[in-house]
């Protein structure tokens, strides 16, 4: 990756004798002058891959190893008036979630599987019988199983239906699949930018009380708390019909109308504050009022902060840290994080 310095140069010549390529790597006199040369203010240093678009393949770290997946849920396409403009042989597939086996679930699932070689992930009777058509990647699970690749866990979740595969043959318990990965737990949290189901929306987040958030705010500016459920029909349609982005989120009462604000830098958690929220207000950002207070972090909180702010690939970050009945929740991650309050209480 190194082509346009004399150390680099020389270590790109050795790619193909592994040897004596670490032999180099390891000298000590190689390695100071490559950091020497790359490190010269004026020094050619080219790059020749976006490494910004790489995945790791192979890290002794699992959780480092890129998911990198094409995931197709359910195709029902090719019979679909609403899905005419899209082209079934364009599609690309890795893993084929299907959580049951009706007709209008699984219609171009043989098709595109095929086509692609795609692994099928489904419950063991749709699996075996996708098996039987001569389907070679098949992963039968069952409810509360876990498939894992790389980063991406997708966990099989009850589903309330039936299951009943085209030609008849039973097609097991009707699942749902629930996508996780990296382990940060967050607060339950819904994205919509004009929801057109606001009663589901705010039903998967729980219910209220909750917290509904501008997505282009700051500083706690653009937070809203519900506390009835009419009251957030009425402010998440009020957003929609300015087209805003919002974010739903389940309101974390035990919190307190407190958070942990934890200033990383170069991962490593430097400092951390927390923040407590003005009478009567449920915000515990300084620019609304909150008062600032010196916090000692658990240790699962620090590597919480830390994981979350290097998967964002940040120096620099103020991870904010709700504490609950479940354990710290990551509320969100700030790149580029105030001052304030910090500097008095630290």
């Amino acid at each position: 990756m190194f082509e346009e310095f004399p150390s680099g140069e020389a270590m790109r010549h050795l790619a193909k004798d592994i040897d004596e390529r670490n032999e180099m790597i390891t000298s000590e006199n190689f390695r100071e002058q490559f950091k020497k040369e790359y490190r010269k203010k004026f020094a050619p240093k080219v790059w020749h891959r976006d490494l910004g678009k790489a995945v790791i393949l192979e890290s002794p770290e699992e959780e480092m190893v890129a998911s990198n997946k094409n995931i197709v849920i359910d195709p029902f396409i090719s019979a679909n008036p609403a899905a005419s403009t899209i082209k079934l042989e364009e599609i690309p597939c890795d893993i084929m979630l299907l959580t049951h086996g009706h007709q209008d679930h699984v219609l171009d699932a043989e098709t595109i599987i095929k086509r692609t070689d795609a692994e099928v992930v489904a419950a063991y009777e749709i699996a075996s019988w996708y098996a039987k058509k001569g389907v070679e990647k098949t992963n039968g699970v069952n409810i509360g199983g876990t498939v894992i690749y790389g980063d991406l866990h997708i966990k099989a979740v009850t589903a309330v239906h039936s299951s009943e595969l085209p030609d008849g043959t039973y097609g097991g318990n009707p699942m749902g699949y629930l996508f996780t990965s990296h382990g940060i737990d967050i607060p339950i949290s819904g994205f919509a930018k004009s929801p057109q189901d606001t009663k589901g929306l705010i039903e998967m987040v729980g219910g209220a009380p909750l917290i509904v958030k501008l997505l282009e705010s700051a500083q706690g500016k653009g937070v809203v708390l519900a506390e009835t459920n009419k009251a957030a029909e009425s402010v998440i349609n009020a957003f929609k019909t300015l087209k805003a982005n919002i974010l739903v989120q389940e309101f974390i009462k035990e919190s307190g109308g407190k958070d942990i604000r934890c200033f990383v830098v170069n991962n490593k958690v430097v400092a951390a504050m927390e923040r407590v929220a003005a009478k009567g207000e449920f915000r515990a950002n300084i620019h609304q009022g909150g008062m600032a207070q010196a916090a000692k972090l658990s240790p699962e909180e620090k590597k919480l902060a830390v994981k979350a702010a290097k998967l964002l690939g940040l120096a620099v970050a103020g991870v904010d840290i709700l504490r609950s009945d479940r354990g710290p929740l990551v509320l969100e991650v700030n790149s580029s994080p105030g001052l304030q309050g910090i500097e008095e209480c630290t």
